[in-house]
Formats: C-alpha cells, structure tokens, sequence
C-alpha cells in the first residue's frame, strides 16, 4: 500500500498549515543508496586555510557537496585554476567518485547510482507551466524566491530527506495557482528497483506530515516517474490531493495540465 500517512489516492483534503508566517510546505524526498561508500580522511594542504576548514570534514552529504560546488566556482574563494583540482577532491572525499559538475537534463540511463530526482511544477489556471523548481540548472529557485530546492543528491547518501523542496504560501504570485510534485529516476534504474523510496509533504514549521507515500509501482508497471501530490489554491486557503500516480519517461507538464479541474 503506498500511502503511509493522509488522504488516500484520488482524495483531497484541505491544507491546514501553523498559523505563523510565512507558512511554508516542505517536501521531502528520501531512498537507499546503492552502496555506501567508506569515508576516506583527507590532509589539507595547510597553505589554503579555506581548503583546510572545509577537507577536514571527512565526510559530505551530497546536497552540501552541491552548495559548495557552486561557492567554489561562483564566489572566487580559489584561483581559477585551483577550482577543478579543489572540486576533484572534495567530490573523491565524499563518495570516492569523480565530481559531476553538470546533470544533463533527461533522464541519465547509463548512470548506475540510484539517482532520484524532486520537481515541483508550477501551472497556472490556463494549464500553462509558470515555474519549475527541480535539480536542473537554474531551476533550483523560482523567479519570486517562495520556492527553492535543497539541491541534487545523486546517491540517497545521508539520513532522512535527500532532496526537498520548500514553499512558502504567504507572498506567492496570484498566477501560481496549481502546484505538482514529481519525482523521477534519474538513472537507469526503474522505481521498483530502488530501495525504500518515500516522499512526504508536511508543515514545513513542525515537520509534522500531512501526506507520506512509499515509491512501490505496481508489479506490472515500467516505472520512472511518479506524480505525488497536487497543491491548489482554493479561495484563500489551499487543498492537497494525493495522486499516487506512475510514469515513464512523461512530458510533465502536458500530463499535468490535463490534471486540472478533474
């Protein structure tokens, strides 16, 4: 059975948040790694105190390794070329792979990690697309800065929530009307072959959860995707509807759109 907490598939409920601003909802994301890697320790050349800070932690989730990725190459901490020795390094430390700097977009089926993926689809009352907020590149925050991505993990390393995606209710543009939250493989794994995959919404302030599912497809299905929960705009407030529903390799926002009204 996937749902573990909330309104069964199909069912809406009203969503009922804390009261406090800025009202926000979190969805977490979490699986097992396919392996777990032995952290391996790391001396740091003692010339570089920035290196020195940041290689003395042994060991990184992967969403961390993400952020200081980004600092490393955006905010001019090293010299240009020290950046891809650095980011070699850090990435070996961590998982004892080759740092990734760039996910391609679509679905990567030659990599062998068991790779998920969270994406919140933004559609307006027209059915068109206003937002994506996922792991893509620039796509991690959206234009009015109320929803934003933890970040890409592309192992299921670390403990609870891998991924998540945060919304803030209070301030969000009248014209977001209808938010979906996706998850994808990317990987050449199907869903049923990743181990203990849950997603959950909950209230962000509380970590209380208000829908959690378990990713299972059907025995019969060729699973890649999964549409987990729908979040509309009711009046003032907002409603959830659990949607449980499996995928292949879908164009999103075309099967999404079709979701609204029905």
């Amino acid at each position: 059975m996937a749902v573990i907490l909330g309104p069964e598939k199909g069912a809406e409920i009203n969503l009922i948040l804390s009261p406090l601003p800025p009202r926000r909802i979190l969805i977490g994301l979490g699986w097992d790694p396919k392996d777990a890697p032995q952290a391996k320790a790391y001396l740091p050349d003692a010339s570089s105190d920035f290196l020195g800070i940041l290689m003395r932690i042994v060991s990184f989730p992967v969403t961390l390794v993400t952020s200081l990725n980004k600092l490393i190459r955006d905010e001019g901490y090293l010299a240009e070329s020290e950046k891809t020795t650095v980011l070699e390094e850090l990435k070996s430390t961590v998982s004892g792979g080759p740092l990734i700097v760039d996910d391609a977009v679509g679905r990567d089926v030659n990599s062998s990690a068991y790779d998920l993926d969270l994406y919140c689809y933004v559609l307006g009352a027209d059915g068109l697309v206003k937002a994506i907020v996922g792991t893509d590149d620039n796509e991690e925050i959206d234009a009015s800065q109320k929803i934003t991505h933890s970040g890409d993990n592309r192992s299921g390393l670390g403990g609870g929530d891998d991924e998540q995606i945060f919304v803030e209710t209070i301030g969000l543009p009248d014209d977001y009307q209808h938010l979906f939250f996706v998850v994808v493989s990317d990987s050449k794994y199907r869903l049923d072959q990743i181990p203990n995959a849950t997603v959950r919404l909950a209230d962000s302030r509380t970590n209380s959860d208000i829908l959690k599912c378990s990713i299972n497809p059907p025995a019969d299905a060729v699973a890649y995707s999964y549409a987990f929960c729908h979040v509309f705009r009711d009046g003032d407030g907002w409603k959830l509807r659990n949607m449980d529903e499996y995928g292949g390799d879908t164009d999103w926002p075309t099967f999404l759109s079709a979701k609204i009204g029905k």
